[in-house]
């Protein structure tokens, strides 16, 4: 009879194996001068750390302040030891963290201080890949905080801190089926999140405030779920939408904005059961513009649907009535729409 072992050293294969997978450790204060990436002897850099990885290893980061901008081009888990004191600088010169290889998790840092360009290389964290995961983490004081782009699985952004970043605090753009949830938003310079052409998502229980115009735009996106939100003091608009249709607004709280919820050119939207509080120029509008949009693509979208929110202008009798304008060539037609069925109280909710 023949036994065959196997062991990790006598499996060939291709990518890294699975047996290998080990923890690789990052420390700045390490002036030994041995850097092997052991808890002995840790490398002084994270890229250095990177490059050493093997698929699906962990690297460590000790608390301290690395400045550093770093490529994440393999599946790796990048842990910091502590968000509030590992801290990961770009020095004001490009994105910080450009990750373009999928099955990635980032967690346990802050990220600051991208450049001041634009796109891709203005951010506190870009994203080029699927299945990327980032939660626990601090993002501020960059251009843009987050950017997901042309990721089309199961990207995941959740429990996170995005602020005082100079524009949008959260971008997702060219994008389907990813998660936004549980994060603190706030006192981004634009936006708090803005979703671009972007489908199948799922925004939900995140903390939007007092972001600069918007707490979250949606431009060109489509069947998209934003449900159990907080908004408030967003400036110009709570939630904004424009030429996107079939998304589902259910039991968001939005108050203290200009505008609750803008609606340009979107149709088939279910906007049901949300809370509308002390928005000061009006709870809802929308808008729609002939021309642009032609009268069979607006029949053929429709208006939105208004079912049981809780509005507090409404006097407590009948429908409630949800102005808009029409705009025909150099006509502008005044129209509404109606929520059938108002909420009597608020809905319970976080913030």
């Amino acid at each position: 009879m023949i036994f065959l072992i196997i062991t990790a050293q006598s499996i060939s294969c291709n990518s890294y194996c699975i047996f290998d997978r080990k923890t690789i450790f990052v420390d700045g204060d390490n002036l030994s001068g041995i850097y092997d990436g052991t808890i002995n002897h840790p490398f002084k850099s994270i890229s250095d750390a990177i490059q050493y990885a093997g698929e699906y290893d962990t690297i460590f980061v000790f608390n301290g302040i690395y400045h550093e901008k770093i490529k994440i081009n393999k599946p790796i888990t990048l842990i910091g030891e502590n968000k509030k004191s590992t801290i990961l600088d770009g020095l004001y010169g490009g994105t910080v963290i450009y990750v373009y290889a999928n099955n990635v998790e980032i967690s346990g840092i802050t990220v600051r201080n991208s450049g001041p360009g634009f796109d891709y290389d203005s951010c506190g964290i870009y994203v080029y890949a699927d299945k990327v995961v980032i939660y626990d983490t601090i993002i501020y004081g960059n251009f843009y905080g987050i950017h997901i782009d042309f990721s089309f699985e199961s990207t995941s952004i959740y429990g996170n801190q995005i602020c005082n970043n100079k524009r949008d605090g959260l971008i997702i753009t060219n994008s389907r089926k990813f998660s936004i949830s549980n994060n603190e938003i706030f006192e981004n310079g634009k936006c708090g999140c803005y979703v671009d052409n972007s489908v199948l998502g799922i925004i939900d229980n995140n903390i939007l405030t007092f972001n600069g115009i918007s707490g979250i735009t949606f431009w060109y996106s489509s069947d998209n779920y934003f449900r159990d939100n907080y908004l408030d003091g967003n400036l110009e608009f709570g939630v904004n939408m424009n030429n996107s249709h079939n998304n589902n607004v259910f039991y968001n709280t939005i108050k203290n904005c200009t505008r609750g919820i803008y609606l340009y050119d979107s149709g088939r939207n279910e906007i049901d059961n949300n809370n509308f509080l002390e928005n000061s120029k009006n709870h809802a509008f929308f808008h729609i513009v002939i021309g642009r949009l032609s009268i069979n693509e607006f029949v053929s979208f429709g208006l939105n649907t208004w079912y049981e929110n809780y509005w507090d202008t409404w006097n407590g009798n009948g429908i409630y009535v949800i102005d808009g304008v029409l705009n025909f060539f150099s006509q502008s037609i005044h129209i509404i729409n109606y929520d059938r069925s108002p909420a009597y109280k608020p809905y319970d909710s976080g913030g």
